[in-house]
């Protein structure tokens, strides 16, 4: 395209933008927004993915603090039933030793 007040060629901001970019070149443009669209795209589904592992580790952490919460009280349960019958038998013997 020509501007007729200048009578120099236009160009698009990306034409312009590809023309000052040089693979080797210290300074480089900044993304386009498709491209900054993109990656926030990306990081979106990255920290979504993220979250949901989270979330993931803290129902394990939860559901196994609740399995163990069960199993340690079923176990306190089993050492008072031991400790009791352990107190009968005792009880029992010394019955007998003071009998005969």
């Amino acid at each position: 395209m020509f501007d007729a007040r200048t009578k120099d060629r236009c160009t698009k901001p990306q034409d312009h933008a590809s023309q000052i970019y040089h693979p080797r070149s210290r300074f480089q443009t900044p993304p386009l927004y498709s491209e900054t669209e993109e990656l926030d795209e990306e990081r979106d589904k990255y920290y979504k993915l993220k979250r949901s592992e989270m979330n993931e580790f803290v129902q394990n952490v939860e559901r196994f603090r609740s399995e163990n919460r069960v199993q340690v009280e079923s176990l306190r349960r089993r050492v008072k039933e031991l400790s009791s019958t352990f107190d009968q038998i005792h009880e029992k013997n010394n019955y007998l030793r003071n009998t005969s």
